[in-house]
């Protein structure tokens, strides 16, 4: 009990009722004791720590429950290692009053062995100071806590060879033991090998076999002629002595022995071989290692001593056997010696055994061959015959006894150049092949024979300089150094004119259409890479096409211009000639393409007839789309025939035309800018202009005008005017009969034109009942709508807000609500709900106290149950009071306080145990309804039981919507109670206590109801199939009236399963509210025009399509002829034609509804149009790589992904296999094809644009995976504009490879470049540490020519470049006196330097830094026609400077070798020392440098 409780009683004194509160103080006056959940044993684990599953109530029926103190005792004792406190979740109180959960708790481990059960006496006690007790048994459960264990865990011992016996560990015993109590302690003992074969562990044996917590272990010697020590398997043994639990394999423990053998010497010696042979070269140094010889003793400690029988000619090591050479050997005098070595052990006397030892004497080749080369280069004419060989001698000897001579090429330091510019190395390599001649029986000597193996092209490289290499293929690893010798061959190619002219690429050509004579369109450009005399070229054009002369060629220059006749584009868009280009012996051939560029010369102009008024209703809100102009311009370039229109500015706003299709229309907004009364005709000028962009037109635009004339309809636009709205009629009683007046509604119409016939509805009920009871109809004379009662009242009372809706002729409405008040009487008796006639009350004899509320034998408090739902306040249930009535035995021991059944004198064990009950309800205050209930008291004496179902387990199902509200489904399974009748003697009528029903999972949305006392399942709500089809819900079963009390058992509880039975209820719905479709010429009749497709959440539902043919409209006059001819139906789901379309005049398009029904005649509705396609460029045809009967299943899907990605209305018009070249179907290959409409201009769309579509990549990808999502695989589209889009991941793949490629190349370049710098600059620094250079020892002098190079073959200081000795001017090497004193003086007549006259910029051998940088290459010309004759080297800078400043007065001789200048400087005479200043470049062969930009030198 709480602290206090508070109690209200109701008194009646004749009139008067009186409120009387009682309030009742509690006190601690009551001994807390203990009781028991369940009999389950308390059970605890000997290694459990913590709270256990023993759980204990404690109660106190005074109802105070803090500050209570636990102990537990043991032996009188308070006990060390179990204590009592509070569980953590307290669930008592579910069950019981007054109570609080407690549990054991172990502190500390309670150890089988010692105790296995623990008596406890457990104490509570209370704030009070009362103390409950309670004996308590604990049986402690035993563990397998421990596992076995062997010790010691390592053991060793030393036993001689095939000792037998048991094995002494000198004093150490082996013990097994395991502390676990009963089947845990048990275990077996075995032996086992740990890495060894079975053939040593085999050889002992462990006694015993199995023991129990602790057992000693012998280990001894079975089987000693395994343990042979000579053979060397068992020498070194180690074992496991493992011990397993009985009752758990997996749970052991082992240790590990040693067992070492011990060896006794009894073995001789034995060589592993008889003859050891050795392999020396001649001339080997004394003590040169040739090898071991090696003997075995199997006795494992004793050693063998080697020794020779003779030292003469060789020496070996005593202890490891290593024989070495004692003596320098001679392979001519002596090839091969002989010696006898003997091996001894240890033993007393010693064992001996004897072998041989031969040694080979091995020659050696060590000298190096000798190549004799042509005292003078060889020449060869460029495109010899690969195979030919060259006219050169070339030899080699080697004096070695037996060598092996070969000639070869070393191509990495063989070179070409060109006019003395080193070339890379592809260009030559491997062009000459060598073949080795050896003299017959010489091979001594041997000849060289060089063929051509590539092709000789002079315009490649003029010089190839080959390192020729011969070697001895025998020569001695040593000797590698003199393998090979080399020298190098100097060829001459020869020039011959072999090579046409080749033309450089040309940008676009293209004139204006009508331009004059001589205008430039081009120039063509051919070189032709053949020397001087063979590389003229003249050009010639082939107009064989044309009469007339549209262009000319200068046969010098190469350049285009235009001829004598003009060209007009619109006839002629492109000419194409053949230009010749020819050097007098070879020509090329090059097509051209000349463009004609068009000019805006058209004006646009207006096709149709635009003079029929438009017809447009007035108070427009909506876009609407009046009328398409249609306009033409015959100029042919797009850039000139692009259109754009145009409406007048002062009607902008209210009309509108769109700039690029020419639709007029009425843009969306207020609806009050056309208005019929204010103006009801426009005329409006439309203008179309070309030479057109988005939103801009051109200077030169052309432009043409028209006018259009736009009338309004009126129409009625004013809703009628609800003028008593939001009001509330005069209340009702519920008592008044059908057809009662309610009241009225009255409403105004202002439209002038209207016919005044107002029609009043009602829309809106709340609640939605009153739609039902009430009803409106129209009053003609007073155009008001009158309010009557429609239905009996009864029962009906409360608040109604009714919306009336008011519509006049022309649908506009008005609507209000008016709210309608019912009252209620009391005219209607109470209805028990607890007890029912078949209830029996079973009370406690004990328990019970007086002047309180009675409690039956499962402790439910006595609360009868009354309800009057259908009046309201103190007529209905609000109202109600009990009284108890009838027999005596009643009246005397019980009465009613409010709805509760209190003792009021206390019940005796003689007293009768059965009796009758009658209680009566009673509600209202002046007019009272009453109702009486006869029931049975059964006094018992036994504890409360709760009953349960005798299956798990039930299924029911009802309906959807209104019609499953008026089910009722019982729950058909049985009910035991074990309370029922369980003292009812034989000769009585017993009456069974009644159970009661809830619902206590799966209703949560409370769509279920459930009579607690019959078990009846009902609705609350409608159901709906569509939405959930199976709801489960718990039932539990109860004594109780409240529901449950406390944990649940299972066997109460029953799973109920309700089907939803589907009606057909739903609206079938199209997938998309408008189908857009098109025709063409060619259709026939039965061609499919479009699919229609909806959903339906019914089963077993069926749909019906049909053409609303009150709807079928055209847009075109041609079309109208066809309109009332039913030019569509419909099979099944598919709309096909119903005539053939042979008339290549139709246009616009059909406009028509298409409905949908269902069995119950539920409908949906589209709005479909169909376009007459006029041209074939609107199809468009897919290529898949699957089969048509597949493709035709999913044609439908098709036309939906085409529709989702390209955002336009798609349909599939045709779907048959691939065909190939010979008109044979393809079985795996399909050709979709399929059109697009534009739903906002209500156009086809030009397969252009979709094409168009499909080239950007995020569309073509939505597209395949879209395909792909469906098993269609694109293989590509039919058209020739874009056969590469559909292929669009092939050409992703090939943009990726090429720019992987590029990167690659440019990664290569790159590194190239690093590795050439690199090497330069290490010949830069070579070079600066090189002998000086003297003009008296120059090289250049002494071979006598005039050339700035220096032959490879020269000796040293002979190359100018290389002189770091700084030169002072003036020097002869600077400048020349006269110029006749000047090495230079000529040169340019030299043939290889002669190319340089005429093309200007080919020496890469020169990098001037010419002023801001500019970079040049001159040539020894440039000075040629000026006014004095300069000799100028062409690698000065200075001379550079001085040819193109035009200077020239000075006659001077230039230091060939000066590298750089500043562009301001002329200081001739420090060019020297600027030369030798700067960093020079290194070639092996040359002193060229870095190949430069020629583009200003060739302007000179």
């Amino acid at each position: 009990m709480k602290d206090q409780r508070r109690y209200r009683f109701l008194v009646q004194a004749a009139n008067t009722r009186y409120d009387v509160d009682i309030t009742v103080e509690n006190e601690d006056d009551e001994f807390p004791f203990f009781d028991l959940l369940d009999s389950t044993p308390c059970q605890v684990s000997e290694t459990h720590i913590g709270p256990t599953h023993c759980q204990l109530v404690v109660q106190d029926r005074d109802g105070i429950m803090d500050g209570m103190k636990f102990t537990v005792k043991e032996m009188d004792e308070v006990s060390k290692d179990i204590e009592l406190v509070k569980a953590e979740g307290q669930t008592c109180e579910t069950l019981l009053e007054n109570c609080v959960d407690v549990v054991l708790r172990i502190k500390g481990e309670l150890e089988f062995i010692k105790k296995p059960v623990h008596s406890l006496l457990l104490e509570v006690e209370d704030k009070g100071g009362h103390t409950g007790y309670m004996s308590y048994i604990v049986q402690v459960k035993a563990e397998n806590k421990e596992i076995p264990e062997v010790r010691p865990d390592k053991l060793t011992a030393e036993i001689n060879e095939e000792y037998s016996g048991v094995i002494d560990f000198t004093d150490t015993t082996i013990t097994v033991s395991d502390r676990d109590s009963v089947e845990y302690g048990q275990f077996y003992i075995t032996l086992e090998g740990t890495g060894t074969d079975e053939f040593c562990y085999e050889a002992f044996d462990v006694i015993p076999r199995e023991g129990y917590r602790a057992t000693d272990v012998k280990l001894s010697v079975i089987n000693p002629e395994r343990l042979d020590y000579d053979k060397g398997n068992c020498n070194d043994i180690t074992l496991r002595i493992k011990a397993t639990e009985i009752n758990d394999s997996t749970r052991s423990g082992e240790a590990e022995v040693n067992i070492k053998l011990k060896d006794v010497n009894d073995e001789a010696p034995v060589f592993v071989r008889e003859i050891f042979s050795f392999d020396v070269d001649e001339n080997a140094e004394i003590g040169t290692y040739l090898g071991d010889v090696n003997a075995k003793d199997l006795d494992a400690f004793d050693s063998i001593t080697y020794s020779l029988t003779s030292e003469s000619y060789l020496r070996i090591d005593p202890q490891n056997g290593g024989v070495t050479v004692n003596t320098e050997f001679n392979y001519e005098r002596q090839p091969q010696v002989f010696v006898t070595v003997k091996a001894e052990d240890t033993n007393a006397p010693p064992h001996t055994a004897y072998a041989q030892i031969t040694v080979n004497i091995q020659d050696l080749n060590d000298e190096r061959p000798e190549l004799y080369m042509p005292s003078s280069p060889t020449d060869i004419d460029e495109n010899t015959p690969i195979g030919e060989e060259l006219l050169v001698n070339i030899n080699a000897r080697d004096a070695d006894g037996n060598p092996e001579l070969s000639f070869g090429i070393d191509w990495e330091t063989s070179r070409a150049a060109k006019q003395g510019v080193p070339q890379e190395k592809y260009v030559f390599i491997e062009c000459i092949t060598i073949d080795t001649n050896e003299e017959l029986g010489n091979s001594k000597s041997a000849k060289a024979v060089l063929r051509v193996a590539k092709e000789l092209d002079w315009e490649a490289f003029d010089t190839l300089y080959l390192t020729i290499t011969v070697e001895d293929r025998n020569t001695g690893k040593e000797y590698q150094d003199l393998r090979s010798s080399s020298a190098t061959l100097t060829i001459t190619i020869n020039d011959l004119n072999d090579n046409p002219p080749e033309f450089s690429r040309i940008d676009k050509l293209s004139f204006k259409e009508n331009s004059e004579e001589d205008e430039l369109v081009g120039i063509i450009i051919a070189t032709d890479p053949d020397g001087k005399g063979n590389n003229e070229v003249r050009y010639y054009l082939q107009d064989d096409l044309y009469e007339e002369e549209y262009v000319t060629i200068n046969p010098t220059s190469g350049e285009l211009r235009t001829g004598k006749d003009k060209i007009d584009f619109e006839q002629i868009q492109e000419i194409s000639y053949s230009v010749i280009a020819s050097d007098g012996e070879n020509s090329a051939l090059m097509h051209i393409t000349i463009e004609v560029e068009d000019v805006n010369d058209e004006s646009p102009k207006f096709i149709g007839d635009y003079s029929t008024p438009i017809r447009l209703k007035e108070n427009t809100d909506e876009r609407r789309g009046l009328l398409f102009m249609e306009a033409s311009d015959d100029d042919a370039s797009p850039k000139f025939n692009t259109l754009r229109f145009e409406l007048e500015e002062l009607y902008r706003g209210i009309f509108e035309v769109d700039l690029v299709t020419g639709e007029v229309f009425v843009p969306q907004g207020n609806k009050d800018r056309l208005d019929y009364e204010k103006k009801n005709r426009y005329e409006i000028q439309i203008t179309v202009k070309d030479r057109c962009d988005t939103g801009n037109c051109y200077g030169d635009s052309l432009s043409a005008m028209t006018r259009i004339t736009i009338e309004l309809e009126d129409v009625n636009d004013n809703a009628p005017v609800i003028q008593n709205g939001d009001s509330q009629f005069e209340a009702l009683s519920e008592d008044v009969g059908q057809g009662f007046p309610v009241g009225y509604v009255r409403a105004e119409d202002a439209d002038v034109t209207d016919d005044k016939k107002l029609r009043y509805t009602f829309i809106v009920a709340e609640p939605e009942e009153g739609l039902e009871l009430f009803a409106i109809k129209d009053d003609v004379d007073t155009n008001r709508g009158v309010i009557t009662v429609a239905k009996d009242l009864t029962d009906k009372w409360g608040e109604y807000r009714l919306t009336v809706m008011v519509r006049d002729s022309g649908n506009l409405y008005d609507t209000s609500v008016f709210t309608i008040i019912v009252n209620d009487i009391n005219n209607n008796q109470p209805v028990f709900e607890f007890p029912n006639a078949a209830t029996e009350i079973r009370l406690n004899i004990e328990g019970n106290k007086l002047g309180t509320v009675l409690t039956d034998v499962n402790k439910r408090k006595m609360v009868f149950s009354a309800t009057d739902p259908k009046d309201k306040g103190y007529n209905g249930t609000d109202g109600i009071s009990y009284a108890v009535i009838g027999q005596d035995v009643a009246l005397q021991y019980l009465t009613m306080s409010n709805d509760e059944l209190w003792l009021v004198k206390e019940f005796t064990e003689d007293m009768e145990r059965r009796f009758e009950l009658t209680v009566e309800a009673c509600d209202g205050e002046e007019v009272k309804q009453c109702t009486r209930i006869q029931t049975h008291v059964r006094l018992k004496l036994t504890t409360e039981y709760e009953p349960t179902f005798a299956q798990s387990e039930w299924e029911t199902s009802f309906t959807e919507n209104v019609t499953g509200l008026q089910e009722k489904n019982r729950i058909d399974v049985e009910v035991t109670d074990p309370n029922n009748d369980e003292d009812c003697e034989e000769e009585e009528e017993c009456v069974d206590d009644l159970y009661f029903y809830f619902i206590i999972a799966g209703n949560d949305d409370n769509y279920f109801s459930l009579e607690s006392t019959t078990g009846v399942l009902s609705l609350n709500k409608q159901l709906d199939r569509e939405a959930v089809e199976v709801y489960t819900l718990t039932v539990v079963v109860t004594n109780f009236p409240d529901g449950p009390q406390g944990q649940l058992q299972q066997k109460s509880q029953l799973k109920v399963t309700v089907h939803v039975t589907d009606v057909i209820d739903t609206q079938p719905a199209f997938t998309k509210p408008f189908y857009a479709a098109g025709i063409n010429t060619g259709d026939k009749v039965n061609d499919i025009v479009t699919i229609f497709s909806v959903t339906d959440d019914d089963l077993d539902d069926s749909h019906t399509y049909t053409i609303v043919e009150s709807t079928m409209d055209v847009t075109d006059s041609s079309l109208d002829y066809l309109k009332d001819k039913t030019p569509f139906s419909i099979k099944g789901d598919t709309l096909v034609l119903n005539f053939d379309v042979q008339d290549s005049s139709l246009k616009g398009l059909f406009k028509f509804n298409v409905e949908v029904s269902d069995k119950e005649n539920y409908k949906g509705e589209a709005s479909c149009e169909i376009y007459i396609i006029s041209q074939d460029n609107h199809y468009v045809t897919m290529r898949f790589q699957n089969n048509a009967t597949y493709t035709e299943s999913v044609r439908l899907k098709i036309a939906n992904i085409f529709t989702d990605v390209f955002k336009n209305e798609a349909n599939v018009k045709k779907i048959a296999p691939t065909v190939d070249s010979e008109g044979l179907p393809i079985s795996d290959k399909t050709d979709v094809t399929s059109y697009f409409v534009d739903e906002e201009i209500q156009q086809p769309i030009n397969k252009n644009e979709i094409i168009r579509k499909l080239t950007d990549k995020q569309t073509y990808i939505a597209l395949r995976d879209a395909l792909m999502d469906e098993k269609l695989v694109l293989e590509s589209i039919d058209d020739p504009v874009t056969e590469t889009v559909a292929n669009m991941e092939g050409v992703l793949q090939t943009v990726l490879i090429v720019v992987s490629v590029v990167l690659g190349s440019l990664v290569v370049i790159l590194f190239a470049a690093f590795f050439i710098r690199t090497r330069s600059l290490n010949r830069r620094l070579e070079a600066l540490s090189t002998t000086k250079f003297g003009s008296q020892d120059s090289g250049l002098n002494r071979i006598g020519l005039a050339v700035p190079n220096t032959n490879q073959h020269a000796v040293e200081g002979s190359n100018p470049v290389w002189g770091n000795e700084e030169a002072t001017a003036p020097d002869f090497d600077v400048m020349s006196q006269s110029s006749g004193d000047s090495d230079l003086i000529g040169i340019e007549e030299n043939p290889e330097f002669s190319p340089y006259a005429r093309n200007g910029v080919q020496n890469g051998g020169f990098t001037p830094e010419m002023g801001s940088g500019i970079q040049a290459s001159v040539n020894v010309t440039v000075a040629t026609g000026f006014e004095r004759r300069a000799s100028i080297n062409p690698l000065s800078a200075g001379a550079l400077q001085d040819a193109i400043a035009g200077n020239t007065m000075r006659k001077q001789s230039v230091n060939p070798m000066a590298v750089t200048f500043n562009g301001n400087d002329s200081d001739y005479e420090n060019d020297s020392r600027r030369s030798s200043d700067k960093s020079m470049q290194y070639n092996n062969n040359f002193t060229f440098f870095q190949r430069s930009d020629s583009a200003q030198a060739t302007e000179l």
